[in-house]
């Protein structure tokens, strides 16, 4: 899987796709072309794109937890995602579901 940074390098603000597994990473690689994180949008619940807890169904067995969706409102970045998929997130992320904005 892919996540995508778009820059807008005149305001040197970032938004974030699917940001999941290396939040840290994320944040050090904007930093480090000047740019800083201030929106995340997620393209589906699947949980290689929103991170959360895995079902251990798809684990052997073992509890699983993914950086994702809980870590950017950890960071006080809005997060963005389709209305179907941010109750899943809700869910899956363990997060307020005020703290994802419906597009």
């Amino acid at each position: 899987n892919f996540v995508y940074l778009v820059v807008d390098v005149q305001a040197q603000e970032a938004l974030v796709l699917d940001a999941c597994w290396d939040i840290e990473g994320i944040f050090k690689y904007a930093a480090s072309i000047g740019a800083k994180v201030t929106s995340a949008l997620f393209t589906h619940a699947h949980f290689d794109h929103t991170g959360g807890i895995i079902p251990t169904s798809q684990t052997g067995g073992v509890q699983l937890v993914v950086g994702g969706v809980k870590d950017m409102v950890e960071r006080g970045v809005p997060v963005w995602a389709g209305e179907q998929d941010a109750a899943i997130m809700v869910r899956q992320c363990q997060v307020d579901p005020s703290q994802i904005q419906v597009v």
